[in-house]
């Protein structure tokens, strides 16, 4: 691989993309991603109890390619979307590309094929019959609960950002 990628450096051509193993419609990685180097980043919300659990759990037993970045107006930036996008849903890029992420169930699925304890639930939630499902379920009421919290949760507090 590392022979390939230094021809294609040589011949001034951008890498090729190929599909992360065990996942050809999951996630794709770059050639040039390295294990050292983080190649999967995550933008949540550490606001949120549930949200933040959740990430901790992960965190827990995350390999080194994943970072998690909590959401702030200038990681928002960064990936180019808005604080309250983001706000509204889990988003998952790779870094050697960060103009391609993925949100939703996607980003959940991605999640779980990088962690060797949960690439079982991103294969069975992966399925034709439950991906749909899952997606929809997602979309339409975990996310929009979740978002909902939050925004009671800064008012409570006074918050206006």
């Amino acid at each position: 691989m590392i022979a390939t990628l230094g021809a294609a450096a040589a011949a001034g051509s951008a890498p090729k993309r190929r599909q992360c193993p065990n996942t050809p419609y999951l996630w794709p990685m770059t050639e040039h991603s390295t294990p050292s180097t983080p190649k999967i980043e995550l933008l949540y919300n550490a606001d949120c109890p549930i949200c933040n659990w959740e990430i901790n759990q992960y965190k827990k037993h995350a390999p080194d390619h994943l970072r998690f970045v909590p959401i702030t107006d200038e990681a928002a930036a960064d990936w180019g979307i808005s604080p309250d996008t983001a706000l509204r849903a889990l988003h998952l890029r790779d870094t050697g590309n960060p103009d391609l992420h993925q949100a939703g169930v996607a980003a959940f699925l991605a999640l779980w094929q990088a962690m060797p304890r949960t690439r079982w639930i991103a294969r069975l939630v992966g399925l034709w019959p439950l991906r749909p499902l899952v997606a929809w379920a997602y979309r339409k009421l975990a996310a929009p609960a979740l978002y909902h919290l939050h925004q009671r949760r800064k008012g409570k507090r006074g918050d206006r950002s």
